[in-house]
């Protein structure tokens, strides 16, 4: 249930219904026992989604939709920019001259198995290619 009302309380306050989200987040805050609030701001839906999921697994979605990604947060350094996007893998430059890599990584891609293919959230989107890295990366952590 509380999901649902950040949910609609966001959606609320970015079309402009400020009205209509403050509600909203007062009952969460009251159902924890927290003083209301008297006005929401974007950073208020921010910390209230923190608060109330903090251990769910939903923190990076809701960093990434409000802009707070790259910045540090409890025990989180802040995340490189150029995690922002992914790596162009080396078969697909191989194949197209007119591509160039992704800020960032063209320091990192020196062998077949760089930097972001070690990212415990990317694994399972490396296309085959890359298999060879998870073969050592099981390897190294046996």
């Amino acid at each position: 249930m509380p999901q649902i009302l950040l949910m609609r309380a966001e959606a609320s306050f970015r079309l402009g219904f400020d009205g209509n989200a403050l509600p909203l987040v007062n009952q969460l805050r009251g159902r924890a026992q927290v003083a209301p609030l008297a006005a929401v701001t974007e950073e208020d839906l921010d910390k209230e989604w923190l608060h109330e999921f903090v251990f769910e697994g939903l923190r990076q979605t809701v960093n990434i939709r409000f802009g707070t990604y790259f910045q540090p947060w409890w025990n989180k350094a802040a995340t490189p920019t150029y995690k922002g996007v992914f790596s162009i893998p080396q078969s697909v430059l191989d194949k197209n001259p007119n591509l160039k890599q992704n800020p960032d990584y063209q320091e990192l891609i020196k062998t077949d198995c760089h930097e972001a293919d070690k990212s415990h959230y990317i694994h399972y989107l490396l296309p085959p290619a890359r298999s060879k890295c998870l073969q050592q990366r099981k390897r190294l952590s046996q």
